[in-house]
């Protein structure tokens, strides 16, 4: 997992797994709304992925599993407005 944070107090939280990966976007200080963003077509062939977090395994559901061509897209978005992308759906968590 990688945070990237903009001036405008947005944090983007991803997790990269080789072909795959997840994006959510949040506030600086922690504080909610959480979104997750969805995959178009969710992953069929696993329930959830698991990304490393501190050492520590962290299960991410299924449909919020991308292409990591999809996970790029939205941080060049986020580093060009520091806002989270409406090219993709995003889901509270």
């Amino acid at each position: 997992m990688v945070e990237l944070t903009s001036e405008n107090g947005n944090c983007l939280l991803i997790g990269i797994g080789g072909r795959v990966g997840c994006v959510q976007h949040s506030r600086a200080d922690a504080e909610p709304p959480y979104l997750m963003a969805l995959a178009a077509i969710p992953n069929s062939t696993e329930e959830f992925v698991e990304f490393l977090m501190g050492d520590t395994p962290s299960p991410v559901a299924a449909r919020y599993i991308l292409p990591f061509e999809d996970v790029k897209e939205i941080a060049v978005a986020f580093l060009h407005t520091g806002q989270c992308t409406q090219a993709v759906a995003w889901e509270e968590i």
